[in-house]
């Protein structure tokens, strides 16, 4: 299995041997606020098995190096429009506010462009959610466009990676 760290973190591929771990990012009704609510247990486990055989999308998962507890997720899938990929990302409310987010969004960013050969990304969040809004942006992420999906104000960021990539 590829194994890709970043100074605190490892980030590898989801697999179904992380899921008991992983259930708890989509049942957390903290975790899960700005997502749609928690999901049902079974549920979740259905999403889990869809994101490790969906060829569309990558699902990797993110583990603290000191420790090797999981910390979060994150996604590379094709977005609402199909037409760019999107970047998502679920942690752990005792992770937040710690800059692991910062640090494997940037490995994640970098990734996509070099890796990927992408040359832009999106990420989408709901307006509500203060935090994340304000990753997007200390990343460099510009706003896109403000719509509403889900019933609830969703800002969409954009980010450039042939632009703010350096080789």
């Amino acid at each position: 299995m590829k194994t890709y760290e970043t100074d605190r973190c490892v980030v590898t591929f989801l697999q179904e041997n992380d899921f008991s771990e992983a259930l708890r990012l989509l049942t957390d009704k903290q975790i899960r606020a700005f997502l749609g609510g928690p999901l049902a247990e079974d549920d979740a486990y259905r999403r889990l098995r869809f994101w490790t055989e969906n060829t569309d999308s990558i699902h990797y998962t993110v583990r603290l190096r000191e420790t090797n507890a999981m910390m979060g997720i994150i996604a590379i899938a094709p977005h609402h429009d199909m037409t760019v990929k999107e970047i998502s990302y679920q942690f752990l409310p005792e992770y937040w506010g710690k800059g692991y987010a910062t640090e494997v969004l940037q490995w994640t960013l970098r990734h996509c462009y070099k890796d990927l050969q992408l040359s832009w990304v999106v990420s989408e969040t709901q307006s509500a959610n203060t935090r994340s809004c304000k990753l997007l942006e200390r990343l460099g992420y510009i706003l896109d466009s403000v719509i509403v999906r889900f019933d609830a104000e969703q800002r969409i960021y954009k980010y450039d990676l042939a632009t703010n990539i350096l080789n």
